[in-house]
């Protein structure tokens, strides 16, 4: 607040500091800290939906989570990796189970407390487009691709009714007000009601020009909207049929239509221009339109008290919308884009990234810091990358046709291969260099061998009749491997260019590795499985199973003694290439692994994943080491332990929360625990010796290498301000409320018998910046009062207090 001295009368307005979030509960020591990366979607968002009490936003997409939002202060509570890519999502009416529909036909059911599956529901046989929940929370009802709409007991999980009648796909359900009756519009160009108790149809239908796309029903059951594929959008009266508004404006299809609870809005959303429109439905008048996606927008909800506006974007953001103004209150957008390449150097030092947003970086391992600056220069994703031989320069190539390779200590570009042509697209899948650097091999829709040195094609290699996914060169560098869609396995003299062999294997290929002795070839599969070819008989030696998603990276340890996969299901595997046995199972990232790749001199295997994150493995152990994170195209990063240790730039310690006790709704900031937990030259650490940095603390002997995050209590006391808008003297009141966390709080989770308080002590008030009021010592719940003096001006008031552990709360501001 900014206090002026006036000769108006004294106004007073309170002033409240939200805290991420209250009531903490002390659980055992050996529950473990959940990481939530503060990160966005990275597909575009199908669907948006608040819960009943108007503080959680859901949000799903087709990158094949669900997430939960503190929604009036954007901040990420929990992913929920679901089911294929989500389509639509619904909280149940307490709030405590949301439901999500999916391309896989299912739809499940989610404890939204813990953030655990209750039960899928399954009988759908085409993707689930809508959801919706009776009024008293009984009944789910869900629409599909099938052309059908179905009833489901919420509390069992089992099917109550099957509803047939539509011609086509339904697109959209919603109950009425009262629950006695389901309305579903369906690419039919119909809208059929049905009756809940019986599951059967009525007579009477609505009929739209052309498919329907979004309907919804005012709240108090009299009116019905419809938004259709040709961008119109209807208002129809419930009980007569009859048409009572036309709404013009939208040009392309209405995907999302909503009503604000006291049905005096409407809201709708474009399929392409990005805008959401706000409506009058009783003049049919449009009162504004809300822009600044990039894209369509899929879906919309109000706020329940109607001062939000959420909408999902085909530009992978959700907004919130301040109503009726169109403020943009908050964009929940991703700042981490999918890692979907890697490479290591020979010496182990650098860890080379490639990431969708073009870029590509570098992580120094023996500094344990991401290097400044990206090496940004392709038009397109970065989908492949190698080290040139023993040196650090680094090759990337992605969707432009252009290999460039570039020197990291300066970041420039020192080559480029290939040129751009008008109106071709030749994307680049992956790129191979010999073992001395001499050359490198690139494939993609052409296959090419190249001197790097001189920027010249030596040869096109004719032979695949598809793309080339992968390449990788012979240790000696005289084969080069290469795997295609076409199902085939090529190996080819980088002397002559002529096919030494080539090997059917029954399933798209997406990575292939030797050996570090040359023996053995391996090569992952579309099929979720990898071969294991001998290079020498080019015979099929065995085939590794178990992924439930493409196999979309293999590599080798340096002793050869390991074969990992990186699959898209979300793990990557270890095994033992010699016996066929699998070793470990590495689970941890919230979406598909694009690479795999080993360190070269410790036990340690790093995964890139389209959650954007990079993961550091033990191989020995199959334990988790690290996650690191590179933030806004590299200017910010942040690595972590399993433990709660944590490294990073400033901004990027602020991309996280720590969850405990697994409670979705008790989350915490790292600062709250920067004196015990902040550790410099954390990656560093671990590619020193492969060690979690617990062992490396003991061996230090750190007492802190017992600590977990779980066993540190780190509540804050809230804090706020009341004091005068404007004075008229020289002196005036300020309350400052302080309150304790974990008794009496406002949070959403079970409390123990173990809950205790956050404690309170010296509490400060300060004015544009100057210490004026201190409380020292320990003190109960409660507000306290200072006369302090004030300038001519802005007067800027802030306070804060610190807990029982001397941890300092958020800055009350007035």
């Amino acid at each position: 607040m900014k206090i002026r001295r006036f000769s108006s009368p004294i106004a007073w307005i309170p002033f409240v500091l939200l805290l991420f979030s209250s009531n903490f509960e002390v659980f055992a020591s050996t529950t473990k800290p959940e990481l939530v990366l503060q990160n966005g979607h990275t597909s575009p968002i199908m669907s948006v939906a608040w819960s009943a009490d108007g503080k959680t936003l859901a949000t799903a997409s087709i990158d094949g989570t669900a997430k939960l939002w503190d929604g009036p202060a954007g901040k990420l509570l929990a992913t929920l990796v679901g089911d294929g890519e989500l389509l639509s999502v619904a909280f149940s009416p307490n709030g405590r189970t949301l439901a999500v529909g999916s391309s896989r036909n299912t739809v499940t059911l989610w404890d939204v407390l813990t953030g655990r599956r209750r039960v899928a529901l399954k009988g759908h046989t085409a993707p689930v487009w809508g959801l919706s929940w009776s009024p008293n929370g009984r009944i789910l009802a869900s629409g599909s691709m099938d052309g059908t709409a179905r009833l489901w007991d919420a509390g069992t999980g089992k099917p109550r009714s099957l509803l047939k009648g539509h011609t086509a796909p339904v697109r959209t359900v919603v109950f009425t007000s009262r629950g006695r009756t389901l309305v579903t519009g369906s690419d039919d160009r119909t809208v059929r009601f049905w009756d809940v108790e019986t599951g059967k149809g009525r007579e009477e239908f609505i009929e739209h020009p052309t498919p329907i796309w979004s309907s919804a029903v005012s709240p108090d059951g009299r009116s019905l909207a419809v938004g259709g594929e040709d961008g119109q959008l209807k208002v129809w009266d419930m009980a007569t049929g009859k048409l009572r508004a036309s709404l013009e404006g939208h040009t392309h299809a209405v995907d999302s239509v909503t009503w604000r609870s006291d049905g005096r809005l409407l809201a709708s959303g474009d399929h392409f221009d990005g805008a959401a429109k706000l409506w009058n439905p009783a003049s049919g008048k449009l009162l504004a339109a809300f822009k600044g996606h990039t894209h369509g927008i899929h879906s919309l909800a109000f706020s329940p008290d109607g001062q939000i506006l959420a909408t999902g974007s085909d530009d992978t953001t959700a907004r919130l919308w301040s109503v009726p103004g169109g403020k943009v209150l908050a964009s929940l957008s991703s700042r981490s884009a999918w890692v979907l390449s890697m490479a290591m150097s020979r010496d182990g030092r650098l860890l080379a990234s490639g990431y969708m947003d073009h870029a590509a970086r570098l992580w120094d391992l023996a500094t344990g810091t991401l290097l400044a600056g990206p090496l940004a220069g392709s038009s397109e994703w970065v989908k492949a990358m190698t080290f040139k031989g023993d040196s650090h320069f680094v090759a990337t190539g992605g969707g432009d046709a252009i290999v460039e390779l570039w020197d990291p200590d300066t970041g420039k570009v020192i080559q480029s291969l290939g040129e751009r042509v008008v109106g071709q697209r030749d994307e680049i899948w992956c790129i191979a260099a010999t073992p001395d650097g001499r050359f490198l091999a690139t494939g993609g829709d052409t296959l090419k061998l190249w001197d790097p040195d001189k920027g010249k094609p030596l040869v096109v290699l004719k032979g695949h009749s598809k793309a080339v996914r992968s390449a990788a060169f012979s240790p000696d560098g005289r084969i080069l491997a290469t795997g295609s869609e076409d199902s085939r396995l090529k190996l080819w003299d980088t002397s002559t260019g002529k096919v030494l062999a080539t090997l059917e294997t029954g399933s798209k290929i997406f990575s292939v590795a030797f050996s570090p002795d040359g023996r053995i070839l391996a090569a992952g599969k579309e099929d979720g499985t990898a071969d294991l070819w001998d290079a020498a008989s080019h015979k099929l030696r065995g085939t590794f199973g178990n992924h439930s998603g493409w196999v979309y990276s293999v590599a080798f340890s340096p002793d050869g003694l390991v074969l990992a996969t990186g699959s898209l299901d979300g793990t990557a595997r270890l095994w033992n290439p010699l016996t066929g046995k699998p070793l470990f199972t590495l689970t941890g990232h919230s979406a598909g692994v694009m690479s795999v790749v080993f360190s070269p001199n410790s036990p340690i295997l790093a995964t890139g994943s389209s959650d954007g994150s990079i993961k550091f493995w033990n191989t020995a152990t199959g334990k988790l080491l690290a996650t690191a994170f590179a933030f806004d195209q590299g200017k910010d990063w942040l690595v972590v332990s399993p433990e709660g240790f944590f490294d990073g730039t400033p901004a990027g310690m602020r991309r996280i929360l720590w969850r405990l006790g697994g409670n979705i709704f008790e989350t915490r900031e790292p600062e709250q625990y920067f004196n015990e937990f902040y550790q410099p030259g954390l990656l560093s650490d671990i590619f020193k010796k492969g060690k979690a940095i617990p062992e490396t603390l003991r061996d230090r002997g750190d007492a802190r290498a017992s600590l977990t995050i779980a066993e540190k209590d780190r509540r804050l006391p809230g804090v706020s301000i009341k004091a005068p808008l404007q004075a008229r003297s020289r002196m005036i009141s300020v309350a400052v409320r302080v309150s304790e966390e974990g008794v009496g709080g406002a949070g959403r989770g079970p409390r123990t018998s173990r809950s205790m308080s956050s404690g309170i002590r010296d509490v400060r008030l300060f004015r544009n910046g100057n210490l004026v009021a201190r409380w020292p010592g320990f003190r109960k719940p409660g507000t306290l009062t200072a006369r302090i003096p004030v300038v001519a001006g802005e007067n800027l008031l802030s306070a804060y207090a610190f807990n029982r552990d001397q941890v300092k709360s958020k800055d009350a501001s007035a």
